[in-house]
């Protein structure tokens, strides 16, 4: 609300810590950022939305930051009857912020009539950083890795390693610039194959704060990017016993359990991932009914996908798999031609060393003859 289209980042921000704080209270069912802010910027109905979204209650609001002063306007409302249950201001100095973002979750959980675990009012008190500067570097930098791409990712990580340089304690900074490093290898927008530097960034936000969901899930997710399953699924699990609503953790578990040969489990955590967040594209969905030979579903999912995340070449991968696997070759290869107009330096070879693999052979081979057949250079 201050007019400065350049300050949208820190609304943004607040939003989404908002949305973290109330994840974590297990006796909330809270739905994800990718979805609650897809109606950002529109007045749309307020029971058409808990409708879409399957919730009751909608939290919306409004921020304004001049200097180091800042205003947070926050209404809590029943979709069933448009009415308010809660509605306040607040103002402070930009010092005060994670306090105020407390207090907004705590008026919400008492609204609510949700009892915090010892546990979970623990969780609340520990502020990410003491460091204003390193925060507003990091939620910058947050901001910058969605939606992925070459340009975006590069300016994310370079405020990310500048929020570090501010505070080197900042967990989150380094479990976000661990995933950034990962994006980066993995879609070639970089030479250098950087899941070890991933895995080193994820685990050192684990060291510095193990209570801390968002580590905990990056640090399994590149654990299974490097091939350490065990460790993957232990953190991820992990994570969801923090953050019981983060569909990040329950959508990288699940595609850990395909890459672990284990579709049927993959299958039901992808569900769980779209419940808590219905505007996530489904790529892991499709994958867990790929490799179960649900074909049919599986197209179905990545062509919305694609729409949903059309730069996110994961899709045209699954996709190009099913086509040749079902005889549809030509629409495969215009798939890969899809793929490589996004990235057009990828290969098997690069499939094979930067992105996870399967456990078993019998996937190995699958995946690479259907995407050689497809048209996928080899190197």
């Amino acid at each position: 609300m201050s007019g400065d289209l350049e300050q949208e980042y820190f609304s943004d921000g607040i939003a989404e810590d908002i949305i973290t704080d109330l994840s974590k209270v297990s006796g909330l069912f809270v739905i994800a950022r990718n979805s609650s802010f897809a109606y950002k910027g529109k007045l749309p109905d307020m029971r058409q939305v808990g409708r879409e979204l399957g919730v009751r209650h909608l939290l919306e609001g409004s921020v304004r930051k001049a200097g180091d002063k800042v205003r947070i306007n926050a209404q809590l409302i029943d979709t069933r009857n448009r009415g308010y249950l809660w509605a306040e201001r607040y103002d402070g100095n930009l010092d005060d912020i994670f306090a105020l973002q407390d207090e907004i979750t705590a008026k919400i959980v008492s609204a609510l009539k949700v009892s915090l675990t010892a546990n979970e009012r623990a969780r609340g008190e520990a502020a990410p950083t003491k460091d204003m500067e390193a925060y507003d570097l990091f939620l910058r930098g947050r901001v910058a890795m969605f939606p992925p791409s070459a340009d975006g990712n590069a300016r994310a990580s370079a405020l990310l390693e500048q929020a570090i340089e501010r505070d080197p304690e900042f967990a989150d900074a380094y479990a976000h610039l661990g995933y950034a490093y990962f994006l980066a290898s993995a879609f070639m927008w970089t030479e250098e194959a950087g899941n070890r530097k991933a895995l080193e960034m994820t685990e050192k936000a684990v060291e510095l704060n193990p209570g801390s969901a968002c580590a905990r899930a990056r640090y399994g997710w590149i654990s299974c990017a490097n091939g350490d399953f065990e460790r993957a699924v232990a953190e991820l699990e992990h994570a969801i016993e923090l953050d019981p609503n983060d569909a990040d953790s329950y959508h990288w578990l699940a595609e850990t359990m395909n890459y672990m040969g284990e579709p049927e489990r993959g299958l039901e955590l992808a569900n769980t991932a779209m419940r808590f967040s219905p505007h996530l594209h489904g790529a892991v969905l499709a994958h867990s009914n790929y490799l179960l030979g649900r074909y049919d579903e599986a197209i179905a999912t990545l062509c919305d996908a694609k729409v949903r995340a059309p730069e996110f070449p994961v899709n045209y991968v699954y996709l190009a798999m099913v086509y040749t696997e079902i005889g549809r070759e030509e629409e495969a290869r215009a798939e890969i031609a899809n793929l490589l107009n996004l990235v057009p330096r990828l290969t098997l070879q690069v499939i094979r060393e930067r992105w996870p693999s399967y456990r078993k052979k019998v996937d190995i081979d699958r995946y690479a003859n259907a995407l050689r057949k497809a048209g996928l250079p080899e190197k």
